[in-house]
C-alpha cells in the first residue's frame, strides 16, 4: 500500500482527497495545512512519495 502525505491549505479539499485516496486503497499517513516543519514531518511519517503543493487563491496567474 502506497503511503501518502497530503499538504493543502484547504482542510476541506484535503479531507475529500484523503477520503478518495483511502477508498482507492492508499494509506494517508498525514494531512497538513502548511509546509511548516514539512521536512521534519516527512522524516517522521515516511511517506513513499512525498510531494506538496499549497495553492493560494491569489498566487495563481493565468
Amino acid at each position: 500500500m502506497l503511503r501518502v502525505m497530503i499538504v493543502d491549505e484547504s482542510t476541506q479539499r484535503a479531507a475529500a482527497l484523503a477520503e478518495a485516496l483511502r477508498s482507492a486503497g492508499y494509506d494517508v499517513v498525514a494531512q497538513l495545512s502548511t509546509c511548516e516543519n514539512l521536512q521534519t514531518r516527512v522524516l517522521e511519517m515516511q511517506p513513499d512519495a512525498p510531494k506538496s503543493r499549497v495553492f493560494r487563491r491569489n498566487s495563481i496567474t493565468r
